[in-house]
């Protein structure tokens, strides 16, 4: 379950601080509480920015030079900001996330009152999408779902027949209503792997946040039948690619940063014939936090009817 993942994640940085503040608190001026946990909670921080540092670096050493010269100071704000991202996204995926029951019939308009469907990514859960869901209800959208797709380490094209069944259900639940997906990372791609076994008009539009649709090159760090097929130049990523890039079956939105910690190349998260929105200044978790990032997504929606 991806939840005890990030429980027994957290658990281990918990620990982690604890130690590192006791022996900080010995060496400063003997044991005291106060004093402890103060260096706990730096020591927490500091591990978070040395996480999200490495991901960083590893990210840029692996995918090679850019064609464009970085933005420093949108670097620089991404550096500073992601590794908080990547904290609260932590805590977010520890606790299981209760959707209300779907709505019907309320005040909203046609665009509103049709089934949203949201897909996590990579060893994250509809935890996820914590930030997200306040302001899907506060602009009048009615019928939210989300999915839990698992195994973690699971074949995308295994997520994908998962999905398939999802929007089946939903699409039953919803008198056959056409279904607008909102995907996180590569859930952009599981909801892309999942079109071909859908059948036509199912699907109204699909919306990707960070999704590496030409591979991330940290995927290569992982063991993962889902990060192989992540990797870039991977033969499934290909594949997928040459049926659809260009001729997309369904209208696609591509939210992007030039500034994502795990999706490089930068240009990855661009996908031929799929309008591109870009936020600047953001990490990988900063994307599903970040209002400006969730603008970009309540837009789509009001733009592809």
């Amino acid at each position: 379950m991806v939840a005890n993942f990030w429980r027994m994640m957290l658990a281990w940085q918990f620990a982690a601080a604890i130690v590192i503040a006791v022996g900080a608190s010995w060496v400063v001026d003997g044991p005291s509480l106060w004093r402890t946990a103060l260096f706990a909670l730096v020591a927490f921080v500091g591990i978070q920015y040395a996480v999200i540092w490495l991901t960083f670096a590893v990210s840029r050493v692996l995918a090679g030079p850019e064609p464009a010269t970085p933005d420093l100071r949108q670097t620089m704000h991404a550096v500073l900001t992601e590794p908080v991202h990547f904290a609260l996204a932590q805590l977010a995926l520890a606790r299981p996330l209760q959707l209300q029951p779907p709505v019907q019939g309320g005040r909203s308009d046609d665009v509103a009152r049709s089934p949203l469907l949201l897909v996590h990514g990579l060893a994250t859960n509809r935890g996820i999408w914590r930030w997200l869901l306040p302001r899907l209800r506060a602009a009048g959208f009615e019928c939210i779902h989300a999915v839990d797709l698992e195994p973690m380490r699971a074949d995308i094209d295994v997520l994908a027949r998962s999905l398939v069944r999802e929007v089946q259900q939903i699409r039953d639940l919803h008198m056959g209503a056409r279904i607008t997906i909102i995907a996180y990372s590569m859930g952009g791609l599981i909801a892309r792997a999942a079109l071909g076994a859908l059948p036509a008009g199912a699907i109204r539009h699909i919306i990707t946040i960070g999704t590496p649709h030409h591979g991330a090159a940290i995927a290569r760090t992982l063991s993962w039948a889902c990060a192989k097929q992540m990797c870039p130049g991977a033969t499934w990523l290909t594949a997928l690619n040459e049926l659809q890039e260009g001729r997309l079956p369904v209208p696609m939105t591509a939210i992007r940063s030039r500034e994502d910690n795990l999706v490089r190349p930068t240009a990855s998260a661009k996908l031929h014939g799929a309008r591109c929105l870009e936020v600047r200044g953001l990490g990988h978790f900063g994307l599903l936090i970040s209002g400006r990032s969730l603008d970009c997504v309540l837009r789509s929606l009001r733009e592809v009817a």
